[in-house]
């Protein structure tokens, strides 16, 4: 089969998160498979074609950046500047799109919400999958950050690409009612297929040996306001004041929507900076160490449509503390992974990070039930087979 994806996220030296780890996993064990993949990735530098490790075909394309010099442009900037974005994406799949029709078949197509408007109108002979990885209106809805007219007017693009696609995927349960409850359709109409851990991080795992540092709490992602990066740095006062010993290591770039300057700003006014680490965007090549010698996994965020970061520290048997927002308590198992806490609640997330400092014995419990729990639902092989039946199913419906 030859299986094309549209990747807004996709790991490069300058980042890549959550939907570029998705795609990185899901296409390696397709490629192993023996089907094409073609991904079109959106890319800062200027267009060029390689071959991933993964196997597949990756054409690094300039999605347009307009809509980034509108968003500074004084008060009306950010109330337009994501319908533009919208539109700009969106060209540069369809065009994208085309010219590799000009070389190569394309059986299905599988995008996430953004930059589908004109593939969903001049394409539609080529089935469109759309898997749900999440809207900034809907994460908006529950971190609180504004939500301008742009972003609005840009949703209802996305949601009539919705209707239109051939098949709508969700990581979660949680995702899967958020949308057929905004779409206003039957929730089985909606497709759950979970994100699979890496295959990679399964064999690094393996030679996982004793943690170096027991006081080392990490967490991974973008430097984003919705993961709830300042309610973590109001937390480590209270962490600190019973472990002085304590080291937090942050391993991800900085996000427009959270600026340094307010990040530094906290890190100032706890009197916390020496027990920091900011790590920076990492490769994928450099996490996997991360992840073994650490031993508690943080991620305080307001909204999950999954969380790939928590299946892979749980890989490493980390035990995760995370919030009971979206789909976290789908993938993490409260008191049996990790711990689980209301969002933007900072003294309950030092409590149960403390927790864990106190019980080496509960670290490694957690540990080793959140590791047999990503193998036993999060498997590259269980999660390719359905993805793979699902391609199948939705292009024999194409041509019917």
């Amino acid at each position: 089969m030859n299986i094309c994806y549209i990747a807004i996220d996709y790991h490069r030296k300058e980042g890549g998160g959550g939907i570029a780890s998705y795609l990185k996993s899901v296409s390696q064990n397709l490629t192993a498979s023996g089907h094409t993949v073609i991904i079109i990735a959106k890319a800062a530098a200027h267009e060029h074609v390689s071959i991933d490790t993964t196997g597949a075909k990756v054409y690094a394309v300039e999605f347009g950046n307009i809509h980034y010099y509108v968003h500074k442009i004084p008060f009306i900037g950010k109330r337009i500047s994501a319908i533009i974005c919208q539109l700009e994406w969106s060209l540069s799949a369809w065009l994208s799109v085309k010219k590799i029709l000009k070389k190569n078949p394309i059986d299905v197509i599988e995008s996430s919400e953004a930059g589908n408007l004109f593939i969903t109108l001049f394409l539609a002979r080529i089935p469109l999958i759309i898997k749900t990885h999440g809207s900034y209106v809907t994460m908006s809805k529950f971190s609180g950050e504004k939500i301008y007219l742009g972003h609005k007017i840009s949703r209802a693009v996305e949601c009539w690409c919705l209707r239109k696609c051939s098949c709508i995927v969700a990581p979660s349960h949680f995702q899967a009612q958020e949308i057929a409850d905004e779409l206003r359709i039957p929730k089985d109409k909606v497709r759950v297929i979970p994100n699979p851990i890496n295959p990679d991080f399964i064999q690094q795992s393996l030679n996982l040996g004793s943690r170096k540092d027991a006081d080392t709490i990490l967490y991974t992602g973008r430097l984003e306001y919705r993961k709830g990066i300042l309610w973590l740095l109001r937390s480590i006062p209270y962490v600190i004041e019973q472990y002085p010993d304590a080291k937090f290591i942050f391993a991800g770039g900085y996000h427009m929507s959270l600026s340094r300057k307010l990040i530094q700003k906290a890190v100032d006014e706890h009197h916390i900076a020496q027990y920091l680490d900011f790590k920076g965007h990492l490769e994928w090549d450099e996490i996997h160490e991360l992840y073994q010698t650490s031993s508690i996994f943080v991620l305080p965020s307001y909204f999950e449509t999954f969380s790939i970061s928590c299946i892979e520290a749980m890989i490493f048997g980390l035990p995760v503390v995370t919030t009971r927002a979206g789909a976290l308590p789908e993938t993490v198992v409260d008191n049996v992974t990790g711990i689980l806490v209301e969002p933007n609640n900072a003294q309950e997330l030092a409590r149960a990070i403390v927790r864990l400092l106190r019980s080496p014995e509960l670290r490694a419990r957690m540990g080793e039930a959140g590791r047999q729990h990503v193998l036993a639902n999060f498997a590259p092989e269980k999660i390719s087979a359905q993805t793979l039946a699902l391609y199948e199913h939705v292009k024999k419906q194409a041509y019917v």
